[in-house]
């Protein structure tokens, strides 16, 4: 098929050529070059639809790239938006990545389902890599980031037909708000991948550890009950409150204009640090 793309190489050129795909690799090609990827390399595949192409990062090219490029390496695709969603779900099938077999649905915003209603589950492949997870269906594709995951939790275990199933939520971010996926599988592959991600997942935690009075801040502004007697409330001076404030804001966990008009909003960091938090009891969970 024709296609554009942007290699790896030092003079930042795209080039006209054709593309084509055999079990080991992706072939790149002009009237005078050739390049292939090696599936196996390949660690990332994402679909910008606004710019029209495909992003694909990996480890390897032949031939190898000129000085100047960058390990890992990343390709630009550009076609079409539906021949790219059809190349993006093809490649992502065949990237020597762990899968799952899995069903799925996503919840939305806010998104919290009852595992015992009916849900309408569609089957897909869940794959994982160092850089992403993806649920992919027979007609979506849902790539999620590690570092916009805000929880991953267990649910309930349920038996069909005499298998025992389980789920798991990713909540996660998406276009601003917190939105949550829900996979099940049998419980014996449930185990392996809940493992998994999990050990993924533990380098994107937030660890960090904050002073009770900032813990607090951030929990009234996460609950939206922080406003005018927030520093009553608190039992700080105005002058004591603008410092945590001035400080939570220079750690990024919160955006602040300086205008008391406009309270303080959590960063992306922050939500996610509430939520951590959460889980080890500092605000009375656990």
């Amino acid at each position: 098929m024709k296609v554009r793309f942007l290699l790896p190489t030092a003079d930042g050129k795209w080039r006209n050529g054709t593309l084509s795909i055999d079990e080991g690799g992706l072939w790149l090609r002009t009237l005078f070059h050739r390049h292939w990827i090696p599936l196996r390399s390949v660690r990332d595949v994402r679909l910008e639809e606004k710019k029209r192409r495909l992003v694909v990062k990996h480890t390897e090219i032949m031939p190898p790239a000129r000085a100047g490029a960058k390990t890992p390496f990343t390709t630009f695709i550009s076609m079409d938006v539906e021949t790219l969603r059809r190349l993006e779900r093809l490649l992502l099938l065949r990237m020597g990545i762990d899968k799952f077999d899995v069903y799925f649905t996503h919840a939305g915003v806010g998104g919290v389902l009852s595992l015992e209603k009916n849900l309408e589950l569609e089957r897909g492949v869940l794959m994982l890599s160092d850089v992403a997870l993806w649920i992919v269906g027979d007609n979506s594709v849902k790539r999620i980031e590690w570092d916009d995951i805000v929880n991953v939790e267990e649910k309930k275990r349920s038996r069909y037909k005499g298998t025992e199933y389980s789920a798991i939520s990713i909540d996660h971010f998406e276009n601003g708000d917190v939105v949550s996926s829900i996979v099940i599988t049998e419980s014996d592959t449930m185990s392996a991948l809940y493992r998994h991600i999990l050990e993924l997942f533990e380098a994107y935690r937030v660890k960090e550890k904050l002073p009770d009075v900032e813990n607090l801040i951030l929990y009234m502004i996460y609950t939206g009950v922080f406003g005018e007697n927030a520093a009553m409330t608190l039992g700080l001076s105005d002058n004591e409150l603008q410092r945590h404030i001035e400080s939570l804001a220079e750690r990024g966990l919160i955006e602040f204009s300086g205008d008391a008009a406009r309270p303080p909003k959590l960063t992306k960091y922050g939500i996610k640090y509430v939520v951590e938090r959460s889980k080890d009891g500092t605000f009375g969970g656990g």
